[in-house]
């Protein structure tokens, strides 16, 4: 039904699923998390802002969310984003539904309880969080990638990636254009070219703030950090640059 990424399967996520394969979450992964506000090829999309994140500053909800645990920044901002752009509600509701605190008083009665997805807006029915959750089964917590063949009984997903790894030719730097999305640190490369339907899902999960969360599941297949991304080694640069010098993220997320 799936393929495991291993250490050594995903170009980008080189060794292990320690502190630096955690730092690397959804957000440099594909990209397609595109809820915010996005310049792509000229236009600007305008996040909505949680109206109750305007009670707390990044670092109160740090504190609050992680209770002193040593969480780098990189995985604290990415949650500070989903509270304050993706979640509609208080810190407390938020905390309670997306660290478990809930389920693990249900769990102890025996009951297996669902990971929380983080990022569930790539088009997911709720067949395809099921099949996430299915995916997940004895899953020890630790940060992980799976690329998920999608049985003919689940609906296709759209995916953004063109390119040798979608079946394409390699895409020409005459065919894309370079933009920054949304509070990335660097330019993606992209083409003027709709999603498209993929039978593949990707499930990348790890730990959260008190429990294992999913941090996103979108159809595709996985792909490197981009070649700007400051946390990969020169090995792993290398990989990045000969990837995307071949591959490029639809410029419609968000259309």
């Amino acid at each position: 039904m799936f393929k495991f990424l291993g250490k050594h399967a995903a170009i980008a996520f080189g060794a292990g699923a320690g502190k630096a394969a955690m730092d690397h979450t959804v957000k440099h992964v594909m990209g397609l998390g595109a809820r915010g506000r996005e310049r792509q090829r000229g236009r600007r999309y305008q996040r909505e802002i949680n109206p109750y994140s305007r009670r707390y500053t990044y670092t109160e909800f740090k504190r609050r969310y992680f209770k002193g645990e040593n969480i780098s920044n990189r995985i604290a901002k990415e949650f500070w984003g989903d509270f304050r752009y993706a979640f509609n509600g208080g810190l407390q509701r938020y905390i309670k539904e997306t660290t478990g605190a809930a389920n693990r008083g249900r769990a102890a009665q025996g009951r297996r309880q669902p990971f929380p997805i983080l990022h569930a807006d790539h088009n997911l029915t709720k067949a395809h969080k099921k099949l996430v959750q299915q995916e997940l089964a004895g899953w020890d917590g630790s940060f992980t990638i799976r690329e998920v063949d999608l049985p003919s009984s689940l609906s296709s997903l759209p995916s953004a990636l063109y390119g040798p790894k979608a079946g394409d030719a390699p895409i020409k730097e005459s065919e894309v254009v370079y933009e920054t999305r949304g509070d990335r640190k660097g330019p993606s490369r992209l083409i003027d070219a709709p999603l498209r339907p993929s039978r593949s899902m990707v499930i990348i999960a790890g730990p959260g703030g008190k429990g294992s969360v999913v941090y996103t599941a979108y159809g595709g297949q996985v792909a490197p950090r981009e070649p700007w991304d400051s946390s990969m080694n020169a090995r792993e640069r290398t990989e990045s640059k000969k990837f995307w010098a071949k591959h490029a993220l639809s410029s419609h997320q968000g259309r």
